[in-house]
């Protein structure tokens, strides 16, 4: 169907003297304007993304190839000679939700992961916590976890000693020399956890024989000396490890 405005100005050409090709022409011209429309406000906000003119293809990623210029890429410049775009700075992740290069221990709209808002929340070590949520301060080993205010293992150590009262906690209860066994005991200098138990080795010029050297775990591996050996802490700043006694006894440090 032809609007109003566009049958007035047709009606307009063929009352006027002009041939008839042009009168066909003008025919022509408000069919094809009303079947042919121009591109829509929608279409053009769809081909906009992040500010960036990515046309009919996507943009593309950081460290990812088969850019030739900086707006093809999505969030950082493109190295033009190696036709990759540059990957996103340290201590940062590309997030497709955002197209953007965030720091997921602070950003409030992708925090600890992308796409995870905050909301009215703050993004505190990736995690979204209620703004002034603070913990009394945590004993020992303990941290404060943000979100609820509670004193928590870290995430390095994060088993509690089962046997010790205070927030003592634990890499691995039967390895961790500095929190070592159901009690957490702090092995001593040269000292080794194996199997939830502080071990040293014989000290210099300990006869191998009348101590248990021969038989328990040995230095950083636990492992049990063999071919003669024995388990032996050679002195302060060393740790004990399997070695051939000198004359019967633990060669001097």
């Amino acid at each position: 169907m032809i609007d109003a405005d566009r049958f007035d100005a047709l009606s307009r050409a063929l009352s006027t003297p002009r041939s008839r090709r042009t009168a066909l022409s003008a025919l022509l011209g408000a069919l094809l304007g009303k079947a042919l429309p121009g591109p829509s406000l929608e279409a053009a906000a769809a081909r906009k993304q992040n500010g960036r003119d990515v046309g009919a293809a996507a943009c593309v990623a950081p460290g990812a190839k088969r850019c030739r210029k900086d707006i093809d890429c999505c969030a950082t410049p493109c190295k033009r000679k190696k036709r990759k775009c540059l990957p996103c700075p340290a201590g940062t992740e590309y997030c497709e939700t955002s197209a953007a290069c965030v720091d997921l221990q602070t950003d409030h709209a992708n925090c600890g992961s992308c796409g995870h808002d905050c909301g009215t929340q703050v993004c505190e070590s990736g995690l979204c916590t209620d703004i002034g949520v603070t913990c009394d301060p945590c004993p020992q080993d303990l941290v404060c976890e943000g979100s609820t205010g509670l004193c928590r293992c870290p995430a390095e150590r994060p088993v509690v000693c089962p046997f010790r009262n205070g927030g003592y906690c634990s890499a691995n209860l039967s390895t961790d020399p500095e929190r070592c066994g159901q009690f957490c005991e702090t092995c001593a200098a040269g000292g080794n956890c194996c199997n939830g138990s502080c071990v040293y080795g014989c000290g210099p010029g300990v006869t191998p024989a009348s101590s248990s050297c021969g038989t328990e775990p040995c230095g950083g591996g636990c492992e049990v000396c063999t071919d003669g050996k024995y388990c032996c802490n050679l002195g302060p700043g060393t740790a004990s490890k399997c070695v051939l006694p000198s004359g019967g006894q633990c060669p001097p440090a």
